[in-house]
Parts: structure tokens; C-alpha cells; sequence
């Protein structure tokens, strides 16, 4: 705390009349009041002053809270009520001023025709003779009052209430510095706690995405299913296993593990605990905690991946494990049947090999397209066409397995067909309930009212069908289409259950596409530099600061004002900055959609 005493020689020689006393009292009076920092050290250095330099023997800072005026400080006071004085606007002297919005005094607190006598046994209680008052004002609106009290006779003098407004000016300015340095404090705790909260996210992501990388990795190394658990046992410190629908195991780790006493308890939780979908079911086995969730491929049921931990249950890291491990497992399975397609014929081998194979796959794909005359040269896309809710027709319909399978190879042959006529198709096959095909790269508008078409005889040809395409951005190098195949994958999730609009072309998803994208396939250096990488490199080149002046701007709300304020710049230089930014990006900054993109760029650039 600040010492807030003046010198009592000047304060002396200040009130017996000596101008430059005054005024070098006044000054120092200035001096500490507007040094306070925050507000209870503002408001002790303001009623101290106010004491001290009118020769008061009480004095109080009233803060506007309403219709009224709250003691909000008080020195010198006897009585506990002092203390905690509201007034009404136009009640007692502090009310009068607040309702007049001028400085005011009274000779005699118990008799005189300018204040109301609802304090007056207060007064008696406090031994007031004489008071004044004046008001805090700040940028035209009252904030409160100062007031000054003596317990002897004596009459406050014009100068006296010039002084005290003087010093009213003053600490509204201190006050509201004092404010706004609260307020700082408090947004600086919140953004700590913020942070925290952030990192401690951030790590759970982050141990998310280097798990499902390790995964993802094992499947493209060819791990079977023994191996992606094994993998995860290691990686969470648990026993992993997994059941098939009839609770026979299809791989477990360690081996160890009585898998039988274990299918039993799961048998028996997934009856009565297991909620609908795949969502997980906590329950116990050993003295641990066991955690179930379903595998699910497309519609059906794969089995129950089972973990044993010695976390607790509801855990936000085993259940992030656990999902992504049974999506690895899914998607296990989805590769073996892949596989097992892709060898009924040569076309096919060749086209999910370019998507999806090992890099060294890829390049026999590639060399083995020649020979079956699939010209790859030149800018290709990825395209994939979902039949959606073709299982669900299937069950209502009541289809049999080879009824089911001749219309999934019917609609093949419609898409083909349709693109064939134009002249762009390379190469297409059937990947389950989807058709994977690789187009001659062409505009976009002109694409899509194509593939919007194709959707649309898919649904004629079985009604309800809600067929749509998702395309990839082009490719020049034939072993980049498995990154196309990931881009039409992601795609394909941002079509919507209905509409007339059944196209999506990744380059136009924007920031829905790495929301869309799975952990694995997640390309955030390529978003920054699509977003704001022309402005890094000018950054680079030039030794500017147009990305920090865009970070800066997007922590004050888009305030230019703000951002000037905090980067010690003129409001001018950071409009030009951002100016000169959005002219090397094509950001519009006006737009949501673009500082939104721009905010995620900048983001994951400090990440880098």
C-alpha cells in the first residue's frame, strides 16, 4: 500500500493561503492519487488525500449503483453505518450532489436548507458540523461522489471547493484506471486459468493423435489384429481385448489373459449396462476397472473391444484409447475386406492400391496401370460416392445377401456409365457401400452439376437412397492420390442427410475440412500455409510483423483501436498491416468465415 499523507508544511501553508504552496500540494496530492494501481489502493489514496488537504475529519468515496450512491471507502468514520452508507439520488448532501451533478456544501449539517434531515441522527452519532461534496464524473457521466466531513465549526471556503473539485477530477481518472487495471487482472486470471485448461486439452489431444498415428502406421506396416493391441496395451498400461459377436476372442494382449471368465462378465454387462450404438459401458473385473465399447463396421456389429485399467472409470484418456482403438480395429477389418476385393480383379487391385497401398504399392500400381490402359497422366481427382442408407433400405426391403450385392454392382455400373459419357473417368471400383473413382481434373462447376446428376439417378434407380459425391482436390503425381482418396473421404462427411445438394469438393470445405478430417489425416501445415503462408513468407522476407498484427487483432476482437493500444502502433499502421495482409492472403477480414480460418492458421502456426 501507497503512503498517501502530503506534507503537512506544505498542507499548512497550502490552507493558510500561499499560492505556490497550493499548488506543489496539490500536485503531490495528483502524484499519489494517480499513482494507485488498483482500485481499493486508488480509493485509500483518494479519501487519505481528501483528508489530509482539506483539514477534514472524515472523508468517503460514494460509487454510483443505480438510482444510488454506495459508500465504497471511508476514513476517519466512528460508526460501523458510516461505513455502509447507500443515499438516494437527491437524499442527504452525497445524494444531492449525485442528483445535481455539482459540488455542494453545508455549514451546518443539522440546520440548513440544502440537504433532506434523513441523516441526521447519523450526523449526531458522527459529531458532523460542516461537509462538502463533489462529483466524480468521467467522460460526461457520474460515477460517484467525494465527500469530506469536519467534526468542528468552521465554513469551507470557495478555494477549499475548488480544491476538492480539482481532486474529484482526479481520482474519477485514478478510479477508472483502477478499473480497468481490476478488470486486466481479472481477464489476465481468467486467460491463465483458460490456458491451463487448454494445455491440460491440449495434451489429451495430443497423446490422442500420436496414438491413432501409431495405429493407423501399424496398418499400413501390416500389423494384424494381435499387434494394434498389443500396440495399445503398451501405450496405455492396459489388457486389451477383443471379442467377435458370438464372444469367441479374435486377439487379446498379453495372451496371458483368461479371456473366458473375462467373455463372461462382458456377455453378462453388455446385456444389461451396454447403451445403444457404440458408445462405451464401464464396469468392473479383477479389481480393475473394465471398459467395453462396440466395433462397428458400417451397420454391423465386428465384435467388443474390452480394456483393463487401472484407471477410473468415465476416464477421458481410456476412452479416447478405446475408441480410437476400435475404429483401428474396424478399420482392420475394412482393409481385409478391401483386400480381399481388390484381388477379384486386376482394375480394381490397380485403383485401391493407387489409394490406399504402401508408397511402394503405389508405385507398382502406377506401372501396373499401363498394361490394363488407365492413363494417369496429367491432373486427376479422387472421387468417392456413398450409397447412403442403402443396409437401412436393405432391412426394410427385406434383401437377401445376393439381392443386396446385385444392386450394390448395378449401381456401379450407372456411375460408370454416367461418367464414362463425359470423357474424365480413369479408373472406378466398388469399396463397399461406396464407389471410388479417379476423374480427369476439370472445373469445378462444371464437375459438380455432373456428379450432382449422377446422384440423382442413383436415387431413381432405388428410391431413398440419398447417394452424394465427395471429391478431392487435383493431383499431379499419380503416388498423391492416396492423400485424394483421404481428402474425398473427408469430403463425403460433410454432405448432408437431405437436400438437393449432393456434391462436396474438399477444396471448398474450408475449415470443415480439418474439423471433418480424421486424427491420422489431419494436414494443419498445409491449411496454414493455404491461409495466411504468403504473409509468413513476406513476414520472412521483408522483417515485418503482419502475422503478429493479425494474432494481436484477433485477441482484441477485431478492434483496430485495441490492437494499436497493445502493439504500441498508430490505429493508421495497423490498418495498413491488415490491409497489406489481406491483399497477399485473399482473407477478408470483414467476414466470420475468414477470421475464423484465419484465427485456426494462426493457431496452429505457434504450434509449429
Amino acid at each position: 500500500m501507497i503512503s498517501v499523507t502530503p506534507d503537512p508544511a506544505r498542507v499548512a501553508a497550502a490552507l493558510a493561503g500561499d499560492p505556490e504552496a497550493a499548488l506543489a500540494a496539490m500536485t503531490e496530492a495528483a502524484g499519489r492519487v494517480l499513482a494507485a494501481q488498483d482500485l481499493d489502493e486508488g480509493l485509500f489514496a483518494v479519501t487519505h488525500t481528501a483528508l489530509a488537504l482539506l483539514a477534514g475529519d472524515m472523508a468517503g468515496v460514494l460509487l454510483v449503483d443505480g438510482d444510488e450512491v454506495v459508500m465504497r471507502a471511508c476514513v476517519g468514520n466512528r460508526e460501523m453505518t458510516t461505513a455502509r452508507l447507500r443515499m438516494r439520488r437527491g437524499v442527504g448532501l452525497a445524494g444531492h450532489v449525485f442528483a445535481t451533478r455539482k459540488a455542494a456544501k453545508v455549514d451546518d449539517y443539522l440546520h440548513n436548507d440544502v440537504i433532506s434531515d434523513h441523516f441526521h441522527a447519523l450526523a449526531v452519532a458522527e459529531a458532523t458540523r460542516s461537509a462538502m461534496c463533489a462529483p466524480l464524473i468521467l467522460d460526461g457521466e457520474i460515477i460517484g461522489v467525494l465527500e469530506v466531513w469536519r467534526r468542528r465549526s468552521s465554513i469551507f471556503t470557495e478555494r477549499e471547493m475548488a480544491r476538492l473539485a480539482g481532486l474529484a477530477e482526479l481520482a474519477a481518472i485514478a478510479l477508472h484506471h483502477a478499473r480497468l487495471y481490476d478488470e486486466r487482472e481479472f481477464t489476465l486470471r481468467e486467460v491463465e486459468v483458460a490456458h491451463r485448461v487448454l494445455e491440460t486439452q491440449f495434451a489429451k489431444v495430443t497423446h490422442a493423435l500420436s496414438l491413432q498415428q501409431e495405429l493407423v502406421q501399424s496398418l499400413l506396416d501390416g500389423e494384424r489384429l494381435s499387434g494394434v493391441l498389443r500396440l495399445v496395451s503398451a501405450r496405455t498400461g492396459s489388457e486389451v481385448v477383443l471379442f467377435d459377436t458370438d464372444f469367441d476372442v479374435l486377439a487379446a494382449y498379453p495372451t496371458s489373459l483368461d479371456t473366458d471368465a473375462l467373455a463372461a462378465v462382458v456377455r453378462a454387462g453388455q446385456k444389461r449396462d451396454a447403451p445403444s450404438g457404440s458408445a462405451t459401458w464401464w464396469g468392473s473385473y479383477d479389481h480393475q476397472t473394465l471398459a467395453v465399447r462396440s466395433v462397428h463396421v458400417g451397420g454391423d456389429l465386428l465384435g467388443w473391444l474390452c480394456m483393463l485399467t487401472t484407471a477410473p472409470a468415465a476416464d477421458e484418456t481410456v476412452e479416447l484409447s478405446l475408441t480410437q482403438a476400435s475404429l483401428t480395429c474396424a478399420l482392420h477389418h475394412l482393409e481385409e475386406q478391401a483386400a480381399a476385393r481388390a484381388r477379384a480383379a486386376l482394375r480394381d487391385e490397380v485403383l485401391l492400391s493407387l489409394l490406399s497401398g504402401s508408397t511402394d504399392e503405389r508405385r507398382a500400381a502406377a506401372a501396373r496401370a499401363k498394361h490394363v490402359n488407365v492413363d494417369l497422366r496429367g491432373d486427376l481427382r479422387a472421387a468417392v460416392c456413398t450409397f447412403g442408407r442403402i443396409a437401412e433400405i436393405a432391412e426394410t426391403e427385406g434383401w437377401s445377401v445376393s439381392h443386396g450385392e446385385q444392386v450394390r454392382r448395378r449401381l456401379l455400373a450407372v456411375c460408370e456409365s454416367h461418367l464414362q459419357s463425359t470423357g474424365w473417368l480413369r479408373l472406378a471400383a466398388r469399396h463397399g457401400d461406396t464407389v471410388v473413382a479417379l476423374l480427369r481434373a476439370v472445373e469445378a462447376e462444371e464437375l459438380r452439376a455432373v456428379l450432382q446428376t449422377s446422384a440423382e439417378e442413383l436415387g431413381k434407380e432405388v428410391p431413398g437412397l440419398s447417394a452424394g459425391w465427395g471429391v478431392s482436390a487435383p493431383r499431379s503425381n499419380p503416388l498423391a492420390l492416396a492423400e485424394a482418396y483421404v481428402e474425398a473421404n473427408t469430403a463425403t462427411r460433410a454432405l448432408g442427410a437431405g437436400g438437393e445438394r449432393r456434391v462436396a469438393l474438399h477444396e471448398e470445405l474450408g475449415i470443415l475440412g480439418l474439423l471433418l478430417a480424421g486424427p491420422g489425416s489431419l494436414d494443419l501445415p498445409r491449411f496454414i500455409i493455404d491461409t495466411i503462408g504468403p504473409a509468413l513468407t513476406y513476414d520472412r522476407a521483408h522483417g515485418t510483423s503482419l502475422v503478429d498484427t493479425l494474432r494481436t487483432y484477433l485477441d482484441a476482437d477485431c478492434s483496430q483501436q485495441e490492437t494499436a493500444g497493445r502493439l504500441f502502433v498508430h490505429q493508421k499502421t495497423v490498418k495498413y498491416r491488415l490491409a497489406q495482409l489481406q491483399k497477399l492472403t485473399g482473407l477478408d477480414l470483414r467476414h466470420h468465415h475468414d477470421r475464423l480460418r484465419a484465427d485456426i492458421a494462426v493457431r496452429a502456426a505457434d504450434l509449429t
